[in-house]
């Protein structure tokens, strides 16, 4: 289980590496931004990138994660298969609490990239909430301006209760 886990952690890294890396490069926007609603699996994603990967599986713990009242920042670099170091990755978990969400718009300037973290499984319950939230996001003049990339993920698909990836960009798209 440990092994699989581990696997893919790393296939998720190298995949948001690979993605971020690929953007237009620029000295002022280095971040990655974490952004979802409430219990998206931000911090989870972000815990998992920034620094419990080699905790969680050296001593077995199982992750915990709380709601976040503050936005978590850390700098990590990536090491490819022959040892070559990438370029160090700014990545941001912004608060996904209704009150506190509007926190991502501090480091909109900054960004050179977006995960939009989605529960598959809440997405009908939650649908206008997300709906609002990606169209704030999309419409704020530094995304605009910038260009910045949105990589949407669809978290939580092995829920009995999940909708699928193209039901959920089809509702989105149609909202």
């Amino acid at each position: 289980m440990a092994l699989v886990f581990l696997l893919f952690a790393l296939v998720l890294l190298i995949l948001l590496a690979i993605y971020v890396l690929r953007l237009k490069p620029s000295l002022k926007r280095d971040a990655l931004l974490l952004l979802g609603i409430e219990a998206s699996g931000k911090s989870a994603l972000f815990n998992m990138l920034s620094r419990f990967i080699l905790v969680q599986l050296k001593y077995g713990k199982k992750l915990q994660t709380h709601t976040s009242l503050e936005e978590a920042q850390a700098i990590i670099s990536l090491t490819s298969f022959d040892g070559v170091p990438s370029k160090p990755i700014h990545i941001v978990d912004i608060p996904g609490h209704s009150k506190l969400r509007f926190k991502w718009s501090e480091f909109a300037p900054i960004s050179r990239g977006i995960v939009f973290l989605i529960d598959s499984s809440t997405y009908s319950k939650m649908e206008s909430e997300i709906a609002e939230y990606v169209y704030e996001m999309l419409i704020n003049k530094y995304v605009a301006k910038n260009e910045v990339s949105v990589l949407f993920a669809c978290n939580f698909q092995d829920s009995l209760l999940a909708l699928g990836k193209e039901k959920i960009k089809l509702k989105l798209e149609a909202e």
